[in-house]
This record gives C-alpha cells, structure tokens and sequence, in this order.
C-alpha cells in the first residue's frame, strides 16, 4: 500500500489534549470514552525464538528437543475455548519482527529489514515511534492504560513508545546484570536473562524512585528467575488498574525461548526453569535445560495471567493473544529460514471468553503484522485520516462475524521474500512448494514452475502479485554497507572458528577442509561443471534445498584418505556419501559403480535390511539406533587405508560408533568378494564395482533436504599405516 501519512510524536504531542481520555491526532479529533469496564483488557505476550513445532497444540513431527516432556494444557484449554492460527508468519529475525508487531507495518514502511538493517539514530525513520503509530500509542490515545514488561530491543527511548510503566529486563534501557555471576572460566561476564537477571523499572507508583529519567535498577540473586517477576509485575499492573476501572493493555515480550549462558553447565544452551508441583509452587529446584521446559514455562504463565484475570472478575472482558517473534535458533532463525516456512512460521493463539468465538485450530492465515490494527480496533482507537496499516485486524475472524481472515503472508529478511497463500509457499531462495494438506514442511512438494498443477496456478499467481507489490531492501546506501559490515564481521568471527574446526593433531596429521563455511569452489555437480542452485550455503553449511539440486562432488580424486563431516537429513530422508565415483561412464548411477555410506532417517522410516544409517549401501548393514533424529547433526568417519597385498581396509563410524569394518580383498574366495559377487548376481551392483583407483567423493541428492558441514579430508598414501 502506498503511504499517505508519517507520524511525527512532536506533532502527536502537540495536537493531543492532556487530558485522559481524549487526544487528537493530526488534526483528526479523537474523543475516547472514559476508561469504562466494558472496553477489554489486552495481553500481549511475545516469545522469543520458539517455532509453531515446538509447541504441542500445533502437532507438528520433529521437534528441536525430540521425544523430551513438553505438556502445555493451559495453550490447549486456550486453543480449543479460543483460536489457534494453523499457519502464522513474523519474520525470521527478531528486530524486524519487532518492528512488525509494534507498527503493524512491512518493512517497506518501517525501513528495519533485518538485524542490524535499520535506521541509526539521525537517520531518517529512527526512531519507530516517530515516524509511525506504535502499540503503546494506540492504546493510550483510546484511554487504556499501558505497561511494557520484558525484551526492549527497540531503539529510541522507553516514553516514547507511550507506555505509562516499564519492566525491563537486559538491554539498553534495563538494568545491566550482576556481575557476581558464578565463578566459572566461561561464564565471567556473561549477562543472564533467566536466573540473576538484572532488572529496570520505570515509572512505578510503589517506587518514587523509578519516575527519574533513568529509571531504578535493582540486583536479584540466583534464587530469581525473570519469568517470576516479571509475572508479578504484570498482576501488580492488573489489579491496580482494575480496581481504578481502568482498561489496560500489557505488551510482554518474553526472553523465554532464546539461548542464553548456562551457568550451571556451562555453555550456551537453554538453562532449566523453576520446577512446580501440581499446586503450581515452586520445589527449590530447577528443570532439567532444554527449550521443552521453556515451553512449558510459558504454558505456566499463560495458567497465571488467565487465573489473575477470573480472581479480579475481567476474563469475560480480557482477550489474551500468544506468539513468538521468529523461529527457533536451531532450527529457522537467520538465513536458514529462507527455506520453506523454516524461518517465519509462529504460533499465534487469540484467547478470550465472550468476546472470541471458541473455533479451536484453523486452517487459515495470520501476521504479526495483524496485531497492531487488532489492538485498534479492540481499543476502539481512532487512526488519523489516510493512515495505513499493512495487516488487518483479527477481530472479525475470531469474533466470528468472518469465516475467512487472509489469503496470503508475506515475510522478508534483508533482501530475501517470503510469500504464502493456503496452497502454495514461496520461499526465500525463489522455490515454490505445494503445502496442500501437510503438517510437517519437510514434506512440502516443489512445483515446476513451468508446469505446475493447474489448481496452483491462481496462487502463483497471487505469490507474484504480492511479490510486485512489496519493494525489497536497498541493497546500497548507509543502512545496507552498515549491514554488509556486521556480515562481514560476523564472518571473521566465523574464519576465526573455522580454524578451529581442525584441531592441532588433525593438522598436523594432514588434514585439509574440503568446504570453508563460504563457497563451494571445491565442488561441482556430478558430470557438470557447475553446481545448481538447490544447493544452497545456510548457516556455513551447505545445504541441498530441493530436490533437483543433483549429486555433488569434490574436483580433487581421492584414493586412500580418511573423510569426516557432520550431516543432518529431513523426516523421512535418504541421502548417502560415495567415493571413488566414475563420471567416465555411460553409467547413469553413481552407487552401481562407486560404495556408498549410507545416510538415513532411520527413525520414521522402516529399516530395510542394510539400507539404514551408517551402513555400507546394499553390502553391510549398521544398528539402527545410532542416527540421531532428523534436524539434529550427526559425525561421520569414513577410512579407507591400505591394508597389503594390493588389499584395502575399509572402515565406517556414525557418532563414535563404528558401523563397518572390512578387508577389500578380490581374492575370489575372501569375503569380501563373496558378499559382492551375490550381489552383483542381482543385478545391483555393476561388474566393474569399485574399481577405480581414485575419484571424487559424491554428496548424493536423493531428493530429500539435506545438509553437510565441518567436511575434512586427509590424503593417505599407501605406506600409510593403520589408525
């Protein structure tokens, strides 16, 4: 949509009347009711890097955390008596999700394309508020009564987004955390959001204090944990305001979900949570670390903030809406969720006795761009004459009064879009997928664009239209070379992990990388010399995408080596690495000629035989509980050394466990020529089966999402002894 009006808050201030209750916003005069009970009490509570998939009301397969507990009844009792959007976008970064929820506004608007691709301080739309209406502002000119509790991570500063109280947690506006963290090597310095946080209040009527320009600051101990006092603060807010009759509105986005320093343990993870009994109490101890037992906790504290609202008598006049700001680290955040849904799919829940129609899950969209002008059209606000919201409000669909909300998403991150309709999403790298009637994306089918299904044709048609209508990011300019230099940044970081990646005996023994984290110059297709774009470079992995990316291989032969790599493969997938392949072939298959180790999700699928993870494809099989579950990375180890006698042996590890050990002896009467020959009698393998004394080792597209990072080669020559 074209843009018709900015905000400046000057003028906003100046041309609204200091009094409650009524404000005029450019000109357009605004007279709210007094603060009444019948006007609804808003929650608004935003994790922080939570996929839809981790959460149990969405039953999708494959979670982050695998078969580990995670019970939510509360986000169950609020699906079924509410709404729970089937299919919700933000965007696959936290800032520009931020910047999406508060506006109600793309990117084209607000400028913050991705992290660190926003206006700077003296830039023309820094900071939001003054260029555009924001959630505290809304509410407030319609008379509610506002608090902001939680993650700042928005510029500017706190009174400008018109909140009359503020509950910060670490940021730049918060409290710094203590600095009497636990004495351990790895974690002096480190901040922590969860246990020991650091806390900024401002503007709280207990604490005369709080109303200075900076605020109160106040240390915890590590018997805090935020979620807990942030809670406090929340029903603190809503009884007060309650009991004024006051309408309130809360925005809460939450730190539940992202990674932070485990103490405890350690390292970077997600630290456990407050342990409760039935009763809710909390034992003295802590859950184990895991994002299950941070879903769980949010499901605890929707329980709290909905028994607050019926102890005070407002849950028939209270709608609570629920979502994340993009998906989980491991598994979409960044640029990996340019892929599929991986990146911008979130949970969105809208729950409120009497006033939204209990519909349970819906096969239908939803934004976080929806929330803004919900919140609107829930605080009756009035918006200036000409002034745009890009979403639309929620209102109508979950109220009932409309069986339909949206026929499309649309997402970005920096110069990557995202478009989805009910039968079709377009993802980041430009594929199209047909996502009719399946849960799990993983299992999304690609479309021929040039010969799609013709019931698709309509919404390719919409994806392109939406795809017109929405300008992507400047990809020049003071905020794109500020970007490019955080890359880049960010990427010495990398170089200087990727040294890392081989150890001091690995170098020393010889080893090389055959794939730096950067390009791909050390591989080509199978029997091309270039590498089709399906294959893809994501989070310093290199990643087949979709099928049609075709098998890959080194430029450099190997003969005798020792190859180690991590690999992880999608729900149902099979893939495989070969060595010593023969393109001086009319052979169409490089597995008839070269061996393969096998690549597999033994979990969802059957095992057969010897095709199982780990296995030497077709010849030996491997136990199948070795395979860590799809999403999850997994170590491989193949050896082929000279073992005498023209022989060679040849052996297999998946995580630290070895699979296969074999002498390749032709003797007719070895074992090895015994296995082969009765499998060349079936016509699987060819006659001149490994034969060749070099080759390229293959990455096989088996038409399954696939992914290969920390791949190192050392050559061994044939005086090389055993390891």
């Amino acid at each position: 949509m074209r843009q018709k009006v900015t905000i400046s808050r000057r003028d906003f201030l100046k041309s609204t009347v200091a009094m409650p209750g009524i404000a005029s916003i450019w000109g357009c005069r605004v007279v709210a009711a007094k603060p009444v009970k019948t006007k609804p009490n808003i929650i608004l509570i935003m994790a922080d890097d939570i996929s839809a998939k981790e959460f149990p009301t969405y039953n999708i397969p494959n979670r982050t955390y695998g078969d580990g507990p995670c019970s939510t009844p509360v986000m169950e009792r609020m699906k079924n008596k509410g709404v729970q959007f089937k299919h919700a976008w933000a965007t696959p970064l936290c800032h520009p999700s931020r910047g999406m929820i508060m506006t109600g506004r793309y990117a084209h608007r607000t400028k913050w394309w991705s992290n660190g691709f926003s206006p700077a301080k003296g830039e023309k739309g820094y900071p939001l508020y003054d260029h555009h209406l924001t959630l505290g502002w809304i509410a407030k000119t319609a008379g509610y009564r506002t608090q902001f509790v939680g993650k700042w991570q928005l510029g500017g500063t706190p009174d400008g987004y018109a909140f009359d109280e503020y509950v910060s947690t670490p940021g730049r506006y918060a409290a710094r955390s203590p600095v009497d963290k636990k004495a351990n090597s790895q974690g002096k310095g480190k901040s922590s959001f969860y246990w020991n946080p650091g806390f900024g209040l401002r503007k709280h009527p207990d604490h005369p204090d709080s109303f200075g320009a900076k605020g109160l600051t106040f240390k915890t101990t590590w018997q805090d944990f935020a979620a807990d006092i942030e809670l406090k603060y929340i029903k603190n807010f809503m009884k007060r305001k309650h009991e004024k009759g006051e309408p309130f509105f809360v925005y809460w986005p939450a730190h539940m979900g992202h990674p932070n320093w485990d103490f405890e343990n350690d390292r970077m993870g997600y630290p456990g949570v407050p342990q409760r009994d039935k009763d809710g109490k909390w034992t003295g101890r802590k859950t184990p670390a895991g994002i299950n037992y941070h879903v769980q906790y949010l499901d605890y504290c929707l329980g709290e903030l909905s028994k607050q609202t019926k102890v005070l008598g407002i849950d028939k006049n209270t709608i609570i809406i629920f979502t994340t700001d993009n998906a989980t680290t491991e598994y979409g955040k960044g640029l990996k969720g340019a892929v599929k849904e991986h990146g911008p799919k979130v949970p969105i829940i809208v729950y409120g006795p009497g006033l939204v129609k209990a519909l349970g899950e819906v096969d239908d969209l939803a934004s976080l761009v929806d929330i803004a002008p919900t919140v609107a059209e829930l605080t009756g606000a009035k918006l200036p004459d000409g002034y745009e919201f890009d979403g639309k409000s929620m209102m109508p669909f979950v109220s009932g009064r409309s069986s339909r909300h949206r026929d499309w998403l649309y997402s970005y991150n920096a110069e990557y879009q995202m478009v989805r309709t009910r039968n079709v999403c377009r993802d980041g790298l430009g594929f199209y997928w047909d996502t009719r009637g399946i849960v799990d994306q993983e299992q999304y089918r690609l479309i021929d664009e040039a010969r799609p299904d013709p019931a698709l044709r309509k919404d390719i048609e919409l994806v392109k239209t939406i795809l017109k209508k929405y300008p992507t990011a400047p990809l020049s300019g003071p905020m794109y070379e500020r970007y490019m230099k955080m890359k880049a940044t960010k990427r010495e970081l990398w170089d200087r992990m990727r040294e890392k990646i081989l150890s001091r005996q690995e170098k020393e023994q010889g080893f090389k990388l055959l794939f730096d984290g950067k390009t791909m110059d050390q591989w080509r297709n199978y029997k091309s010399e270039t590498i089709r774009p399906q294959w893809q470079i994501i989070d310093q992995a290199m990643v087949m995408t979709a099928k049609g990316g075709r098998d890959l291989i080194t430029r450099e032969k190997f003969g005798y080596f020792d190859l180690r790599l991590e690999y992880t493969i999608a729900e149902k997938g099979n893939s495989g690495i070969m060595f010593r392949v023969v393109e001086e072939t009319e052979e169409r298959n490089p597995w008839r000629l070269a061996p393969e180790y096998q690549l597999y999700d033994s979990f969802n699928v059957k095992v057969r035989g010897n095709r199982c993870a780990g296995a030497l494809y077709g010849l030996i099989g491997a136990p199948n509980d070795l395979a860590r579950k799809p999403g999850q990375w997994n170590q491989v180890r193949i050896l082929l050394e000279p073992a005498g006698d023209n022989n060679a042996r040849l052996r297999f590890w998946l995580n630290d466990k070895q699979t296969v050990d074999i002498i390749i002896d032709p003797a007719p009467d070895s074992q090895w020529s015994k296995l082969l020959e009765s499998k060349k009698s079936e016509g699987h393998f060819a006659e001149d089966f490994f034969s060749a004394k070099t080759g390229p080792i293959l990455l096989q597209d088996h038409g399954a999402r696939v992914a290969f990072r920390n791949i190192r080669i050392r050559k061994l020559d044939d005086s090389a002894p055993p390891r």
